[in-house]
């Protein structure tokens, strides 16, 4: 199921589609969100493989992003792992 939502960052706020995928062992934004707006980055503790289940493709995670949410009502602050997600701007997972 995808979810209307709303990125706020430091230069504005930024309409995306959140697949939320209970199957997911975590939360991911697309790459290409960060790239294309700048979000800034931390390493993550560890890398993190992440294997694609539809291609059984892997990509190796070096990144995370913090960034505060909106959907409908509800505003959360939420870190994301960053990964090539094709199409998908963010996975909200079970973490």
């Amino acid at each position: 199921m995808f979810l209307p939502t709303e990125l706020h960052t430091q230069k504005g706020t930024i309409g995306v589609k959140a697949l939320l995928d209970s199957g997911a062992e975590g939360s991911f934004i697309n790459q290409r969100l960060v790239d294309d707006h700048l979000l800034p980055t931390k390493p993550l503790s560890r890398i993190i493989e992440i294997k694609d289940f539809q291609d059984e493709s892997s990509s190796m995670a070096t990144q995370q992003a913090k960034v505060l949410l909106a959907i409908g009502p509800l505003r959360i602050t939420e870190t994301f792992v960053v990964a090539k997600l094709g199409r998908t701007d963010l996975i909200l997972g079970d973490n």
